[in-house]
């Protein structure tokens, strides 16, 4: 894949990224917004990132619920280079499913990607304590990329 090319996919993540953590912003419930702790953030664990902050465990029911209710495309690897090489495009699919071919949402990609102080940002933006627009999250995801 040329340069141009991933750049341009990694924009569609980041896109994709915003979209989903506008939806989590405005569907999760007050009780998930106090889980959610930039200190408890460890995206490569499954009870400590973000859907496992916000619901408990990143494959339990709530997750998958959150992330089919976001209509969000999944994507078959965690790292933005995992992604540019295996691909993704997986929707609606259960939690079982899910953990079995180890599909991660744009966010959780974004996240795992991201330096620290824009994940803290992105925290604070779900619990309605930050602002944040799509360039933001475009920007940060081409820097990380560089």
């Amino acid at each position: 894949m040329k340069k141009s090319e991933e750049d341009k996919k990694v924009v569609e993540i980041a896109k994709e990224a915003f979209k989903e953590a506008s939806f989590l912003r405005s569907e999760i419930t007050e009780e998930e917004k106090d889980r959610l702790n930039f200190s408890d953030l460890s995206p490569s664990q499954k009870s400590q990132c973000i859907y496992g902050l916000i619901s408990g465990y990143c494959f339990n029911e709530r997750a998958s619920e959150l992330i089919n209710k976001s209509k969000i495309n999944l994507n078959k690897g965690l790292t933005i280079k995992a992604i540019l090489r295996i691909g993704g495009g997986f929707t609606s699919i259960d939690a079982e499913s899910r953990r079995y071919y180890s599909l991660f949402s744009p966010l959780e990609s974004i996240i795992m990607n991201f330096d620290t102080s824009f994940n803290e940002k992105l925290i604070n933006f779900l619990k309605g304590d930050d602002v944040l627009v799509e360039q933001d999250f475009v920007t940060s995801a081409l820097r990380s990329w560089e």
